[in-house]
């Protein structure tokens, strides 16, 4: 490196230094706000996993918050932070509606600091097989100044990693890929847990793809037993039609069929009612927000894309067919 690429690469860090420390005090203030109303909640991503999987927290740098409350304190939640000011860019379909069915929703606070308050770890048809009160009853503890925090454990750190990793995002981000590598090195891992974890999810193949994914950027050689089981997984039907939604929907924009997706694996013909009902009926100040001027134009724009879905979904299972029939 030359001096002025050293000097930029100094500016560079400490910069992100800044922001983490920055980030790390208004975590604090909502920590201790929480408390106070006696609402559950565990730190994910950036500031748990720095101190609970890696030896120095001071290389894993992260650019905004996140939190997971449980989804019968979630509105609650969402108002303590709303009266405090902060800005919630995005209204939901109905209310209730990220409670029951989304994974959760964003705020921006005075300074520009964004905090993404989360009700599971993921939307669509993963996250609704998660369970919210589970993740809480088995947690972890980080340090934070004098503050002890909850944090996911070790199985569903690694989880939420290669979900996010592997389903989440349309490009994987490098440090969420370093993050399942990082994690499924440690040797606290306990791999049959995270295996049932994984099936009840339905994430098997999800959490396969990203493990796999990270030794080849990161070009590893080391054969763990984490690594065996990903190379030698046999997924599912369930489990492959799954990553199929999440991954058309990242790269064709598909969420008429992630939609559709999701309401197949809402529990519950009432919730499945009401879920459709969301989608069909959204409030007004959701249709304003996203430029429909009515419900009908929704629909219209709605029925397009559907049959628009549905003529590539058949075209896509011909494919298959074809395909099955030739081997």
């Amino acid at each position: 490196m030359t001096p002025e690429q050293q000097q930029e690469a100094r500016v560079a860090y400490l910069t992100a230094r800044a922001c983490v420390l920055a980030l790390e005090a208004t975590l604090i203030e909502i920590a201790s706000l929480l408390d106070r109303n006696d609402i559950q909640f565990l730190v994910l991503k950036g500031p748990a996993v720095g101190r609970l999987a890696y030896p120095d927290p001071g290389v894993r740098f992260f650019g905004d918050l996140d939190l997971l409350v449980p989804p019968k304190q979630f509105d609650r939640a969402v108002q303590l932070l709303t009266d405090l000011g902060w800005y919630r860019p995005f209204t939901e379909h109905r209310p209730g509606f990220i409670r029951r069915f989304g994974k959760g929703t964003n705020f921006v606070t005075p300074s520009g600091s964004p905090i993404d308050l989360h009700c599971t770890l993921i939307e669509g048809p993963i996250g609704q097989r998660i369970d919210a009160n589970q993740l809480l009853a088995t947690c972890s503890t980080i340090t934070l100044g004098r503050r002890r925090l909850p944090a996911l454990g070790t199985e569903e750190r690694l989880l939420h990693a290669c979900v996010e990793a592997a389903a989440a995002d349309k490009r994987p981000r490098i440090v969420t890929l370093r993050d399942v590598a990082q994690m499924a090195l440690a040797p606290s891992l306990d791999l049959k847990r995270m295996q049932r974890l994984a099936g009840r999810w339905t994430a098997g193949l999800v959490v396969a793809e990203a493990l796999r994914l990270a030794w080849s950027v990161f070009d590893l050689t080391e054969m763990t037993p984490i690594l065996a089981w990903a190379w030698r997984y046999q997924p599912t039907a369930e489990e492959t039609l799954t990553l199929d939604l999440y991954r058309r929907r990242a790269t064709d924009n598909d969420h008429v069929g992630f939609a559709v997706g999701t309401w197949r694996s809402v529990p519950g013909v009432g919730d499945k009612v009401s879920y459709l009902r969301a989608l069909l009926l959204s409030d007004r100040d959701y249709m304003n927000a996203r430029g429909y001027p009515s419900h009908v134009q929704r629909w219209r724009e709605g029925t397009r894309v559907g049959l628009a879905w549905a003529a590539g979904r058949g075209r896509s299972l011909v494919r298959r067919d074809r395909g099955a029939r030739r081997r």
